[in-house]
């Protein structure tokens, strides 16, 4: 029958079918050209036809580039390739095998192939693989698989580069009888065709085996061919990326259905198909030649590297960016834990400064109960010199003494705790309970300058998670403020007051606000008041109300400067309540 013919009765769909049923390209690798591959395969092509009714399947014979091109289009369904381009194409493109060729050779069935290295038996320098150097070698094509790729990477595990350290590398295509035929007349010192050929010619007389010399040959239990390299998984029959899965299992189903003596498997000189091998060697091949889809690996591409290594590389870009949070963490909890023992430093040294200007008041704040102990103790003397002492004037003295050394001890007690430096010891305390020494402190500056204070709780027990002397720095720092507001105001005003508010703020929050009648401020010094190192007075540091934004900021509140309902300056902070 003339091959357009056959080629007609390939494009034949199911017969008798009333609709016309849909068609599925089978892209063909045409090694030995178009008429040899549509001889080969328009059988397996009608016989899915056949198997699966409601749709047509057609062969299109194509060249490696022309299928790499027509596979990256979209315009085929199905792929029939070779074991390397099967593999490039997966890689590229993602098409998947459904099967792989079991093929008859010489009687006998088999799913693997190999090369075998050749060389005459009479050859008087070549016996091993180890000897091919400054040799010639003939094979199929830098490209062939079965036809040089195989061979080449045995001689390069044995560190023989064909391309630099042969004396000849010869390329001649098929049909692969012509290699062995040049180094069987002397043509060429060795040759490289697939496994089966040289049994082959042999059986049809063309060569005799005694004639030839393998180089390196292997033993394998399960193939009897002559052979110099390891093995590899046969054809495979893919699908391309956009064939429904549905499709694709009933044409896998099909094939492995086949009858190994059908007419697809005797035309295309298989035993039918099985199940799909695993081609993870050849991709080890390829690897190691670095040819392929690892031709990056020689010629490093961007694109090749991310596609081939993506997987790695997002790991690796995931695990250096935990280690980066990790080590912003740390650093960042360094920063914290200096910023925190600074903060400690800055309000002790605050305390301190604070300290000296309340120092003249403590001074005669302390001196009030030592005098009175003084006085008592002396009355309490003069009592015992007399012959018949009251005793219960007696008593009455001590108890005063004990009552001033108590005064004076509460208030070295309070100093001395004020102006400890200490880390932070945040507890549940009562908002109320920090005003009362605050007070205390300045006690003696609010009684010299006549300024009455007025508390007003209106949250009657609110309680906050902080550091209590912290918080009494703050009101100090605040209270402190309005004394030289009204003292810098006419200083002898009759009516000076200074009123402490509590109450609540937003849901969940407490607010403490300082207000004094004296003048309002400027919005000049208003916008620098929380500055460090801005200041009105003469003697100051600057560094008071910069502190309080710190500490109250580091127990989770907010500070500012406002004038209340009355208009009077106020400074209000706000903080979380437990």
């Amino acid at each position: 029958m003339p091959l357009l013919a056959l080629a007609m009765v390939a494009d034949i769909g199911a017969a008798g079918a009333t609709d016309e049923p849909a068609e599925k390209v089978i892209g063909v690798l045409a090694f030995r050209g178009d008429d040899a591959a549509i001889m080969r395969w328009s059988a397996t092509a009608r016989y899915l036809s056949e198997r699966i009714g409601d749709y047509r399947f057609r062969i299109v014979p194509l060249t490696l580039e022309g299928m790499s091109n027509q596979v990256e289009t979209d315009r085929l369904d199905f792929i029939l390739t070779n074991t390397g381009n099967y593999v490039m194409l997966e890689n590229a493109f993602g098409i998947s095998r459904l099967a792989t060729l079991k093929v008859r050779h010489l009687g006998e069935e088999f799913t693997q192939f190999g090369a075998v290295v050749f060389t005459r038996a009479g050859h008087p320098q070549l016996s091993r693989l180890e000897d091919l150097a400054d040799n010639s070698l003939m094979a199929v094509s830098e490209n062939a698989f079965g036809g040089f790729q195989m061979a080449w990477r045995e001689l390069k595990e044995i560190g023989i580069d064909p391309f630099s350290d042969l004396s000849q590398l010869r390329f001649i295509g098929f049909p692969q009888d012509d290699i062995v035929l040049s180094v069987v007349d002397g043509r060429v010192d060795a040759g490289t065709v697939r496994s089966g050929t040289l049994e082959r010619m042999a059986a049809d007389g063309l060569i005799s085996i005694d004639d030839i010399r393998v180089l390196g040959a292997r033993r394998s239990d399960t193939f009897p061919f002559m052979h110099s390299t390891r093995l590899y998984p046969e054809w495979p029959f893919a699908k391309a990326r956009h064939t429904p899965e549905e499709l694709a299992q009933r044409v896998a189903v099909a094939l492995l259905q086949m009858e190994s003596d059908s007419e697809a498997a005797s035309r295309a000189f298989a035993a039918g198909w099985t199940i799909p091998l695993d081609y993870g060697p050849v991709h080890e091949l390829f690897r190691e030649l670095e040819i392929g889809p690892y031709a990056y690996l020689s010629r490093p591409d961007p694109t090749l590297i991310w596609r081939e290594y993506r997987g790695w590389i997002l790991f690796i870009l995931l695990l250096v960016a935990l280690l980066l949070v990790l080590l912003y963490l740390i650093l960042r909890a360094e920063i914290n834990r200096r910023e925190q023992q600074h903060q400690v430093q800055l309000a002790h040294i605050a305390r301190v400064n604070s300290t000296g200007e309340m120092a003249a008041g403590i001074a005669h704040e302390l001196n009030q109960p030592l005098t009175a102990i003084l006085n008592y103790s002396s009355g309490c003397l003069r009592l015992l010199q007399k012959d018949r002492p009251d005793y219960r004037e007696l008593e009455s003295a001590i108890v005063q003494v004990g009552n001033n050394a108590r005064r004076a001890a509460d208030i070295i007690k309070s100093l001395r705790e004020f102006i400890k430096r200490d880390q932070l010891r945040q507890r549940d305390i009562e908002i109320r309970d920090c005003i009362e020494p605050a007070l205390e402190l300045l006690r003696s500056r609010l009684r010299q300058q006549q300024i009455q204070v007025e508390v007003c709780d209106e949250m009657d027990g609110a309680r906050i998670h902080a550091d209590r002397i912290q918080i009494e720095q703050v009101l100090v720092n605040l209270l402190q403020n309005a004394i030289d507001a009204l003292q810098a105001d006419g200083g002898n005003r009759a009516d000076k007051r200074i009123y402490i508010r509590i109450d609540d703020a937003d849901p969940g929050y407490v607010a403490v606000a300082v207000t004094d009648n004296g003048p309002a401020l400027s919005q000049q010094v208003v916008d620098h008041l929380f500055d460090p190192f801005f200041t009105t007075k003469p003697e100051g540091m600057g560094m008071g109300l910069s502190i309080s934004r710190s500490i109250i900021e580091s127990h989770g509140g907010t500070i500012e400067y406002l004038l209340d309902d009355r208009q009077l300056p106020t400074i209000r902070f706000i903080l979380p309540i437990v």
